[in-house]
């Protein structure tokens, strides 16, 4: 029998595994290269953030605070672009990773700021940036730790979706299963999406759990052993939608019925395979 031409297409292509199925099943949102936060003034920006809910209540912090934010927009500002997002990156910070803070500490010191503070204010500024949605690093810096997990958790939760980040919060508190670490591990894991894709907890797809899980793989050098526990508690929350398959596995899973949906053929006596 002679094949069609689309079967020959077909039957020429290798079926995809694991992760390379599930990507082609659950793909990430894409990531715009403008939005309305980034593209506001400075006028308009310093006007947002000296305001509820990015003030804090301590008098010498919040000076701080915006001593930091006036360094971060300077030197943002002596970076070629049209929006914060384009001299986010015209900088090279986001391409530096974990050693980033060179960057603007060098502009500090060209500019005969030469202090530690300084470059602390300055830090401690981005992550009201991150919240504001101002600026979103790459997920490949997020999971380097450029800054400190705890703090963008808590600057997230506080400004962006305190509902959200309170639901998964309770959740991890209230399962027993889940250990401190991998609480700690599911909450800065959900901060790290929004932070790169912009909106709420709500708004997180499997494509975007996916995404940072296979980002992990690429950057780190051991991968904690919880992204199934993170997976099945943002489902739990109703994160990633009532339709989306229970457990990471079944994301993961290479079935039949599932190669031959994303247009594979496949041998009727083949078994289902799962990747780990």
């Amino acid at each position: 029998m002679t094949a069609t031409v689309d079967e020959a297409r077909l039957l020429a292509g290798r079926p995809p595994t694991g992760r390379d199925a599930a990507r082609i099943r659950f793909p990430a949102r894409p990531s715009p290269g403008t939005w309305p936060a980034t593209g506001q003034s400075r006028d308009a920006v310093w006007d947002r953030l000296t305001r509820a809910p990015f003030v804090v209540d301590n008098a010498h912090t919040q000076k701080i605070r915006l001593r930091g934010l006036t360094f971060l927009l300077d030197w943002l500002e002596a970076q070629p672009g049209g929006t914060w997002q384009e001299r986010w990156l015209a900088s090279g910070a986001d391409s530096a990773g974990a050693g980033w803070r060179k960057i603007p500490a060098r502009w500090l010191q060209e500019h005969g700021l030469v202090a530690e503070w300084r470059l602390e204010a300055l830090t401690s500024a981005l992550l009201v940036a991150i919240s504001a949605d101002l600026v979103r690093p790459a997920l490949g810096w997020l999971v380097a730790k450029a800054t400190g997990p705890g703090s963008l958790v808590r600057h997230l939760a506080q400004t962006r979706d305190p509902d959200g980040f309170a639901r998964l919060r309770i959740l991890c508190d209230a399962d027993p299963h889940v250990s401190s670490i991998a609480n700690s591990h599911t909450l800065y894991r959900a901060a790290e999406i929004i932070a790169a894709k912009g909106g709420l907890l709500a708004d997180v797809t499997v494509g975007d759990v996916l995404e940072l899980l296979d980002v992990e793989l690429d950057t780190l050098a051991s991968v904690s052993g919880d992204a199934a526990v993170f997976y099945r508690l943002l489902r739990t929350a109703g994160v990633v939608g009532p339709d989306s398959p229970s457990t990471l596995r079944e994301v993961r899973g290479e079935s039949p019925r599932v190669l031959r949906r994303l247009g594979y053929l496949v041998p009727a006596s083949a078994r289902t395979g799962v990747s780990r």
